[in-house]
């Protein structure tokens, strides 16, 4: 079974097997065409028996598609007509990854791959062009979530983060005005991704409304890194001084680094937004 289902995908690719430019047909110069159809025939044949062959907790495509040291790669086909654009067009540039994720063991993200299978059968009916374009929609849509995820697991990871930036001698906390400005900060940062998350489960979101999420998001970013900008100034400052200064916990050092990476992380996610509004207006 497994030779017959690979015999009828060769067969699929025998145009280029007769032209000599099927990629195991040139690994055998010495050969006839004939013989090199065998050959790749055969090779193929035993790679699929051993795929097959594999544990259920073996996750086959994270391994390379050839496991023999073979490359039989996109560049093979260089030479062969009609295959310029497919190598080089912007319009093939995801299949291109697609293709190369297969075949070194890395596939795309399946969920990513997963809304472009699903893509509707009008704008396949299209063409290339059109598909070219939902893609690059879905794949600016799928990292956008992909950076809000990130920056929400931070969230949720450094909620006690902040009340550390303020000092503690022992008694209550004391009160600081830029950490108070900083939670400030955070929360806003929260309302919009909360608007940002609203308007991307829309069918269709409006390039505006995420362009002005996004210089929101950017400018609240730009605050929060000023702010920790200046309490690690004070931190190192005062760091050289007795430990027993409030500001002199290590604690303190570790929450500035946590807050600051949030604001780059908010950044990503300005970025990503930005991305997704040019893609949806043509840009």
């Amino acid at each position: 079974m497994a030779w017959k289902a690979v015999e009828v995908v060769l067969v699929a690719y025998s145009s280029d097997a007769q032209r000599s430019v099927f990629s195991i047909g040139k690994a055998f110069p010495k050969y006839s065409m004939a013989h090199s159809y065998f050959d790749a025939l055969k090779e193929m044949a035993r790679e699929f028996v051993s795929d097959c062959d594999q544990k259920a907790e073996v996750q086959t495509f994270s391994y390379p598609l050839w496991k023999q040291g073979q490359t039989f790669a996109l560049p093979e086909f260089s030479h062969s007509d009609g295959f310029d654009e497919y190598r080089d067009g912007r319009i093939y540039t995801f299949w291109r990854s697609w293709h190369d994720g297969f075949v070194k063991g890395t596939p795309l993200d399946w969920e990513l791959q997963r809304r472009v299978a699903l893509i509707d059968d009008a704008i396949w009916d299209v063409g290339p062009e059109a598909v070219a374009t939902e893609i690059e929609k879905i794949r600016k849509l799928f990292e956008l979530e992909q950076e809000i995820a990130k920056l929400k697991e931070q969230m949720a990871a450094s909620v006690n983060v902040l009340p550390s930036m303020i000092g503690d001698n022992g008694g209550p906390p004391l009160e600081d005005a830029q950490v108070v400005a900083l939670q400030r900060e955070l929360a806003l940062a929260r309302q919009q991704i909360s608007r940002l998350e609203t308007e991307i489960a829309k069918s269709d979101p409006e390039p505006s409304k995420l362009d002005k999420i996004a210089r929101a998001l950017w400018e609240i970013s730009v605050r929060i890194a000023k702010y920790c900008g200046q309490k690690a100034d004070l931190f190192l400052s005062e760091g050289m001084k007795e430990s027993g200064k409030a500001i002199g916990k290590w604690g303190t050092g570790a929450a500035i680094a946590t807050v600051t990476a949030q604001s780059e992380s908010i950044q990503s996610v300005a970025k990503a937004a930005w991305a997704l509004a040019r893609t949806l207006a043509g840009g």
